[in-house]
């Protein structure tokens, strides 16, 4: 157990909020935010009713990951895509914070500044054990089901909904993250139900067979997801021996199914998952509330006190063999989707980027390749009417950015001239990284990036609590404390060297293809086993290589020139003291 006096506490201040850090040394670390001014921000989100267990779900209406995984309910309305293993609480409109109108209600309820707490964990589905594929995810879903504390399946959910609140959680490759909000008023009471869910869950056989299902539902909607299938297609030419080969949704089959024909017992193994991975060391925890920093320190220490120390190292999976063999990754995949689109995906692997993060060399280049003025990549495709829409970088979700590797990802959007045009929009791609490397890193370029991030973070709107605390006990993982609250969003270094390491791996010689259009229904015999995705796998055609050696880059390819709009001086003038005089 973590002994109270192993805490330690740190303040400082950013904008109109306080913030105060609170460690347990050596093991979970806490940051409490104080919001002491009201915000008036709308509340937004989709709701659903899960029938089946009784959980309500608002899902706040954020762009969503491009590599999610489906929501909870399959006739959910809005079709809100989720990641691997995330669902969503409870939530309620018959909230007894306020009274009159249904519009006046709804106008208090926008207006009330949520509490909020979130909750990572420094494990998810890589950890998954090889004969039970989706373990991870489902604990995630198991540990709301009573606490020894707290021991009804619905209590929590219970007692957010009646208190204008709602929880949520999602399980990754490396982390799972859950989370909580309610009414000021009780936040303190939330709090420690929520803990004790970690601290002494209760994770009941007779809960299984109903997570279960609820595990399979969001993988049957994933089942019209495209970017899912392409990521299963992905993780299933992976090498076998690497984790990240794993199947991370979870199914009945995988669940139920290969666990009974091996003779084991799923609630055992769910226990020591969680015993091996729910430690407090493993946990970052962010809290956020109107009260006094001191009171949400203690409330944290009383009721996170509770979570066992395994003392035992995080996972490690740099003891693995590579996660691709080059000979698979190095490869044309022709796959038809369920969508009718025509795209085609150039993948990269790079080496693991956690601790570039204030340099953030792969960002430089994303802004590069993804610029969409004059001389850029989208700028001559569209003029040749051969693609609508270009996307390119990684949205540090653990499919693509996690501690074995860092995907580089350019998708581009086709026409259906662009689809038999196909070499011609490639060979556009292949000669901007040429000419990056050729031209080398440019500092006037980053510094004018930095500018705008820092612009845009100095100026950034309030979020709403549950993403805020969310969005910073995940930031806890991975930078230092004095970048928790800025690592996410800033350029900080000018580094050339790691950008041109970076840009000197982007070349032909080791691109991933993946093209996905529904014209390819006759070309493609194989089958991803959980998807059941079709495609079809063959070598990088010939010509094509022989076009990309040593190419000349065009005219019409050139970088961005200096912009002189970036604002510098955001100093307010003062109106003189008297208007001037008009005379006629």
């Amino acid at each position: 157990m973590i002994g109270k006096s192993d805490w330690i506490m740190e303040s400082w201040h950013c904008s109109s909020l306080r913030v105060r850090e609170v460690k347990m040394s050596p093991s979970a670390v806490t940051v409490s935010v104080s919001a002491e001014h009201r915000r008036n921000t709308v509340a937004r989100g989709i709701k659903r009713v899960r029938s089946d267990t009784g959980r309500t779900e608002e899902d706040d209406d954020e762009e969503e990951s491009s590599y999610s995984c489906g929501s909870d309910d399959p006739e959910a309305e809005g079709g809100v895509e989720r990641g691997p293993g995330e669902t969503a609480e409870s939530c309620d409109d018959d909230s007894d914070l306020s009274t009159g109108t249904d519009s006046e209600e709804e106008g208090e309820e926008d207006s009330i500044i949520k509490a909020a707490c979130s909750v990572c964990i420094n494990g998810g589905s890589l950890s998954d054990p090889p004969d039970i594929p989706g373990l991870a995810h489902l604990l995630e879903h198991m540990v709301f089901m009573g606490s020894r504390e707290y021991p009804g399946e619905n209590t929590f959910d219970s007692f957010l909904s009646k208190h204008g609140g709602h929880s949520n959680a999602s399980t990754d490759y490396e982390k799972t993250v859950f989370y909580f909000t309610v009414h000021p008023e009780f936040f303190k009471k939330a709090l420690d139900m929520f803990a004790h869910f970690f601290a002494s869950p209760l994770l009941l056989e007779s809960s299984l067979e109903r997570e279960i299902e609820a595990v399979d539902s969001e993988f049957q909607t994933s089942l019209q997801s495209d970017s899912d299938r392409l990521q299963r297609l992905l993780c299933s030419i992976a090498n076998p021996e690497h984790p990240y080969s794993t199947f991370v949704w979870g199914t009945k089959k995988s669940l139920t199914e290969l666990p009974n024909e091996k003779g084991l017992r799923l609630v055992d193994h769910l226990k020591e998952f969680y015993g091996r991975h729910y430690s407090s060391h493993y946990m970052t925890v962010a809290v956020m509330s109107t009260d006094p920093l001191d009171d949400m320190e203690e409330w944290t220490r009383d009721s996170f006190s509770a979570v066992p120390h395994n003392k035992t190292p995080p996972p490690n999976f740099g003891n693995f063999a590579p996660a691709f063999n080059p000979e698979e990754f190095h490869r044309l995949y022709r796959v038809v989707p369920v969508a009718d689109v025509n795209e085609i995906q150039l993948l990269w692997r790079l080496p693991c980027l956690f601790d570039k993060y204030r340099a953030k060399p792969m960002e430089y280049i994303s802004w590069l390749l993804g610029h969409e003025g004059e001389g850029s990549v989208l700028h001559h495709l569209k003029k040749k009417n051969l693609a609508t829409e270009i996307l390119v970088g990684n949205g540090q979700e653990g499919f693509e950015y996690n501690s074995c590797f860092s995907l580089f990802n350019c998708t581009i959007v086709l026409t259906d001239k662009g689809h038999n045009r196909i070499e011609e929009c490639l060979q556009c791609v292949l000669h901007y990284l040429h000419m990056l490397r050729k031209l080398g890193p440019q500092e006037r370029i980053f510094r004018e990036i930095q500018t705008v991030e820092l612009n845009n973070f100095t100026f950034k709107e309030e979020e709403d609590p549950d993403p805020y605390t969310e969005e910073l006990c995940e930031a806890m993982q991975y930078y230092s404390k004095e970048d928790y609250l800025t690592g996410k969003y800033l350029f900080f270094e000018y580094d050339p060297k790691l950008i041109t390491e970076l840009t000197e791996s982007l070349t032909p010689d080791s691109v991933n293809v993946m093209w996905s259009s529904q014209l390819f229904r006759d070309e493609c015999p194989l089958k991803e086993e959980w998807f059941g995705t079709p495609y079809s796998s063959e070598d990088l055609p010939a010509s094509w290589k022989d076009a990309w050696q040593d190419p000349e880059v065009p005219d019409y390819l050139h970088l961005p020139p200096p912009n002189p709009f970036i604002a510098t001086d955001f100093t307010i003038k003062q109106p003189p003291p008297e208007p001037d005089k008009v005379t006629y």
